[in-house]
């Protein structure tokens, strides 16, 4: 049975027998930078179940709900997200534990990648996420992978508008976006070599393009004023894959303030063009803020002037010295 049968079949059985639940949104969209944001109003998730008083938080991925599992890949389990915004929401979980700080590896890419390009079908598009560190909005300190279906127009998330204006682009060149104003690396993917090459060739792919990306966001931390504050904390990260592009975006702080006062928890589908609201309060003060980017570089890190032709000369030395040995 293909992977995604074995998705719809899984998540028709939870909703019927109430094991998952699926929260009816609001959505409007809100351009920024020439960006189509997306702003989803979801009520429900403010009265979502907590822990309670609960001292210690539960972990609910060492044992999770057997209804929710999709599938078991060695040492991880693909599940079903309980409670989701969008249907067939699936998470991709370590059996054993393993914190969410530590940085995504050739074998998690892999499985990532494989269940991106398997769940939905081949004309169906998803968007893989992974909140690295205290300050990336990550609701679970086990680590986990997130993926979710791209519905809709284009279907492909708001950023990939700002990625096609990457003039004659080239995979695993690393990119900056003028349109973004906030710290961040991005790099084309080769589909052509992944999809002709067997699972070995592309983890060992998959794992250069990441810590290719991941030297990258350092570097780039390196060019900032701030630089105390840039690498006194543990790196906190945001991660996304497409079929297309790999994006990556070091994190400063976890919640953004909007102009009114509010106070917004942001995670890596804040920075693909999806922005979550769980009242309406929160929803009012997204669509009414001027420039949507002004949050996503609260919680980021402000480009300094000229700082995307310094990462290019840098990147270009790098691989004239890799060339040459």
């Amino acid at each position: 049975m293909s992977l995604e049968t074995l998705v719809k079949e899984v998540y028709s059985s939870a909703k019927e027998n109430k094991n998952l639940f699926i929260f009816e949104s609001t959505s409007s969209q809100k351009e920024a930078n020439g960006i189509q944001f997306q702003i989803n109003y979801v009520p429900t998730l403010a009265k979502k179940p907590t822990d309670g008083n609960n001292e210690k938080p539960i972990n609910p991925f060492l044992n999770p709900d057997p209804a929710l599992v999709v599938k078991e890949d060695g040492n991880y389990r693909i599940l079903l997200n309980k409670f989701c915004v969008v249907p067939h929401h699936l998470l991709i979980i370590t059996k054993e534990y393993q914190p969410q700080t530590l940085p995504l590896f050739p074998p998690d890419m892999l499985i990532g990648w494989k269940t991106l390009m398997n769940a939905y079908g081949p004309s169906n598009p998803g968007m893989l996420f992974y909140n690295c560190g205290p300050q990336s909005g990550a609701s679970q300190g086990h680590k986990h992978m997130q993926i979710i279906p791209l519905v809709g127009a284009g279907v492909q998330p708001p950023i990939q508008q700002a990625v096609d204006n990457i003039e004659n682009s080239k995979a695993g060149e690393i990119y900056t976006l003028d349109q973004l104003p906030y710290v961040h690396v991005l790099t084309p993917l080769d589909r052509k070599f992944m999809d002709e090459s067997a699972d070995a060739a592309v983890e060992d792919y998959l794992g250069q393009m990441f810590f290719g990306l991941l030297d990258a966001m350092f570097q780039q931390l390196r060019f900032l004023d701030d630089d105390k504050e840039a690498t006194n904390k543990k790196p906190s990260f945001n991660f996304m894959i497409t079929s297309q592009f790999m994006l990556l975006v070091p994190r400063r702080l976890e919640d953004g303030i909007t102009e009114d006062g509010i106070k917004l928890s942001m995670n890596s589908l804040g920075f693909g063009g999806f922005l979550l609201a769980k009242t309406e309060s929160e929803y009012k003060a997204l669509q009414a803020m001027p420039n949507l980017m002004d949050l996503l570089t609260q919680v980021g890190f402000p480009r300094p002037l000229n700082h995307s032709q310094e990462l290019h000369q840098e990147q270009q030395q790098d691989q004239e010295g890799t060339l040459a040995t």
